[in-house]
């Protein structure tokens, strides 16, 4: 039997990464941004049109003044785009990980209009074989996934209104097994001393996960600050970003300090980058809802925050990884594109080959290659770098 549970709206919003509004709206503005930057984009001539063949290796953004033509470098040749359709009809995949037996994991649920359930973890194959494993709890879906400590998949799972989650462990071989949390949860990662690090949105906290499930939490100094994606630093520490114009940085130990935007906003998904820098999207947010701009933000270290503004205004950037080009590499849902960022600063859109496909989590695989999801297109991608 499918499992499923009813939304409410602003949970909906906040596991998609958007902030609260009406789902209708949320769909319909959707809809009419991406058409429009996909429209600016056109008109700019910076690339092919949407849909048409040569436009899955076409970049579809802009890059700063002074880049040139004569040339491209292998770190900046048009990669190509290949889809594997998921085994569920409407499956909604969210984020993704590379595994530690040479495959990808993800995680997925399938939503009809409000009405949401059949919460799944996927595995994924290099060659585009998909194995999807039901999770147990009806009412729990879903979110960030991470290779653990133990070389298991560790994920979250909440309920809508993120009132209840838990962390749940799945073996390579498809076993799952579940770990109440206090609240509902959304980001995790693995951290430099062997435990599971996780973020705890609604109550403003984070939590440290033994992989023999024993927690313990840390509430953030800031009321309000939403903690939403976390990663493990070059310098030994934990990362995040929060909802609330700042990145966070946390100590094994557990203190906290916390570092504020150049540009209010939202910040969501963050990675360690080659220069070992930290690097996370940016939505800077006007009506509720809404990006009234955005850019790629990276974090020294030390604290020290600069911004690279996309070249599409209206877009909405979420997932980021490294790539072994040397480039950073996130997705943008609202332009239904995946962005590339040099070193230099330079940004370039390439569209994914189905339209309001709604690419989300992203991550590099064992066979070098990107590998992102496509929520809306029930898909899982994969971007071969360009040679």
């Amino acid at each position: 039997m499918t499992q499923r549970t009813t939304i409410h709206p602003s949970a909906f919003d906040r596991r998609v990464g958007h902030r609260p509004r009406p789902r209708l709206f949320r769909v319909a503005r959707a809809t009419i941004t991406t058409v429009l930057a996909l429209l600016m984009l056109a008109l700019a001539g910076c690339g092919g049109t949407s849909g048409s063949p040569s436009a899955h290796g076409a970049p579809s953004g802009g890059t700063t003044p002074g880049a040139t033509d004569t040339s491209t470098p292998a770190s900046q040749a048009e990669p190509n785009i290949t889809e594997f359709p998921l085994p569920t009809a409407g499956g909604g995949p969210t984020r993704i990980t590379a595994g530690p037996d040479g495959n990808l994991w993800f995680t997925e649920f399938t939503c009809n209009g409000s009405d949401c359930g059949n919460g799944k973890i996927g595995r994924i194959t290099p060659s585009g074989q998909i194995t999807e494993f039901p999770v147990p709890s009806a009412d729990e879906l879903p979110d960030d996934i991470t290779t653990g400590p133990d070389s298991n998949l560790w994920f979250t799972e909440a309920t809508f209104d993120d009132k209840t989650g838990k962390i749940g462990r799945i073996t390579p071989g498809g076993q799952i097994t579940e770990f109440p949390a206090h609240t509902g949860v959304l980001g995790i990662t693995k951290g430099p001393d062997g435990n599971l690090w996780f973020t705890e949105p609604d109550a403003d906290k984070l939590g440290r996960m033994t992989p023999g499930g024993q927690i313990t939490e840390f509430p953030l100094p800031t009321t309000g600050s939403g903690p939403t994606r976390i990663t493990a630093g070059p310098d030994g520490n934990l990362w995040f970003t929060e909802t609330n114009s700042k990145v966070g940085r946390i100590t094994p130990g557990g203190q906290i300090t916390e570092f504020p935007m150049p540009t209010a906003g939202s910040a969501e998904g963050i990675t360690v980058g080659p220069d070992k820098n930290l690097w996370f999207t940016e939505c800077f947010e006007g009506a509720p809802g809404s990006c009234t701009g955005n850019a790629i933000g990276r974090i020294t270290p030390g604290g020290q925050v600069t911004e690279f503004p996309s070249p599409v205004p209206g877009g909405r950037p979420r997932g980021i990884a490294a790539g072994t080009d040397g480039n950073l590499w996130f997705t943008d849902s609202t332009t239904g594109a995946i962005g590339r960022l040099t070193p230099d600063g330079e940004i370039a859109l390439f569209p994914i080959p189905t339209s309001g496909g709604f690419p989300i989590g992203i991550t590099v695989g064992p066979d070098g290659n990107l590998w992102f999801t496509e929520q809306h297109g029930s898909k899982i991608d994969r971007l071969t770098l360009g040679k």
